[in-house]
């Protein structure tokens, strides 16, 4: 039997041996806890470093691309952008340590640029992004914000075929802002003239909604290729700048404009509008090689009533045959052509600061046209405006004319007949810059 003292004893014991197991178990807990702490600070330490890497892999991406876009932009040759090609090698991929610059031709002059390279041992592509080199041009033989007005016939054949819808084409002749005026029948002939190298007859024709045959050119009875615009901008739209900025266009070697300032061409006498002497300047320029011609101030095309003199219009003509187009933009003059002929190429007539007034037309064949315009007959013309531009006889642009100044008039005296050929145009303007395609990365 247990004494007294040996009870206390053994309960003493017990004691001890309960409180060591709680201490044991708390710390058991502790150790429990502390783990569970550790595997969660670690698991959000290592989510972050993850990320880190994802999104050091989506900036090297991102700057993969950027240099993409800039060599694009500085050299603007598709061409180049095939699979398989070493393009971006020396200026991208391996200054930024990329394993190469994916791209995928989509068509429609479309490319998929994805820039490849290695992380953690795996290969990589984080990101990709479309650019577009295809025309962002709306549709139009002639596209102007000056008011139109012809005395005579006018024939589009062919017009810009435009959009194709269903068993026709959506077909464009003239692409205005205002105002219009024709004293004589207006026809669309459609397409017994092919607009392309690539368009088959087998196409179809204008859709008849589009295709425009009066008699009499009452502005009723014009369909749906005369299209009201009221928002086009033909110099941005062209160039893909602002107008404002058409120093960086004329000055820009990527375009290698050949420039005629017309009030430094020599005159031989204070009688003799330096603009009559346009037409030798553009003549040169072409027979320089120049395939884009920027003229600043007012200028005059025609052939010398004199038959032993020059004939510099048919000069021009004939010179323009043997090339792939040339782009003729007259910049903040009067302008005026008289003759008849085909001009391989595109007209450009842009006037922001230059406000024609009577006075313009002093010294030029022009002026008589001008002084016997019989207003009456265009009802639709705004009180005040006057003529930038005038054009005597058959003569017309394979490419297109575009006519960017607003509040101003272009006169078509004797009929205007046209041609339109888009081969022309992008033979013209192939050196716009390419562009990212919306909606083919984080661009919104």
């Amino acid at each position: 039997m247990l004494n007294h003292s040996s009870l206390a004893l053994l309960l003493s014991k017990q004691r001890g041996a309960a409180t060591l197991l709680v201490a044991v178990l708390l710390l058991a807990s502790v150790l429990v806890l502390s783990l569970a702490s550790y595997k969660g600070v670690f698991f959000q330490a290592k989510r972050a470093q993850n990320e880190i890497e994802a999104r050091k892999a989506h900036w090297i991406g991102e700057g993969g691309l950027e240099c993409a876009y800039t060599k694009m932009y500085q050299d603007r040759d598709q061409s180049v952008l095939v699979s398989g090609t070493i393009y971006f090698d020396s200026d991208c991929v391996v200054p930024m340590n990329l394993s190469s610059m994916n791209i995928d031709s989509l068509g429609g002059q479309k490319y998929r640029i994805e820039p490849e390279f290695e992380q953690s041992g795996i290969l990589i592509s984080p990101v990709s992004k479309v650019v577009d080199f295809s025309r962002n041009r709306s549709t139009g033989a002639i596209k102007t914000t000056a008011d139109l007005f012809v005395n005579g016939s006018s024939n589009f054949n062919p017009p810009d075929p435009g959009v194709q819808s269903g068993s026709g084409w959506d077909c464009t002749s003239v692409r205005y802002i205002r105002n219009l005026g024709f004293r004589g029948a207006v026809v669309n002939s459609g397409f017994s003239v092919m607009p392309s190298s690539s368009f088959s007859s087998s196409s179809g024709d204008c859709l008849s909604s589009s295709k425009t045959n009066s008699g009499s050119g009452l502005l009723s009875e014009l369909k749906g290729d005369f299209k009201v615009d009221p928002n086009i901008r033909p110099f941005e739209e062209v160039f893909g700048v602002a107008s404002s900025a058409w120093e960086s266009v004329r000055d820009n070697p990527l375009y290698d404009f050949g420039v005629i300032d017309t009030s430094s061409l020599v005159v031989p006498s204070s009688s003799v509008s330096p603009a009559t002497l346009c037409g030798q300047a553009v003549l040169n320029e072409i027979n320089l090689g120049k395939s884009r011609i920027w003229i600043e101030g007012s200028c005059e095309l025609f052939d010398d009533p004199d038959p032993d003199q020059p004939q510099l219009l048919t000069d021009i003509t004939d010179a323009t045959q043997d090339t792939d187009g040339v782009l003729l933009l007259v910049h903040n003059g009067v302008f005026s052509i008289h003759g008849s002929g085909e001009f391989k190429g595109s007209l450009f007539h842009f006037n922001d600061s230059f406000i024609p007034v009577p006075g313009s037309w002093n010294g030029l064949i022009g002026k008589s046209t001008y002084e016997n315009i019989t207003w009456s007959f265009y009802p639709s013309r705004v009180i005040g405006s006057e003529v930038s531009y005038i054009q005597n006889g058959a003569f017309w642009f394979t490419g297109g004319q575009m006519l960017d100044m607003d509040g101003q008039i272009a006169y078509f005296n004797n009929g205007l007949n046209f041609s339109y050929n888009s081969d022309v145009l992008d033979s013209i303007f192939g050196v716009l810059p390419p562009r990212w395609l919306k909606g083919s990365w984080n661009d919104f």
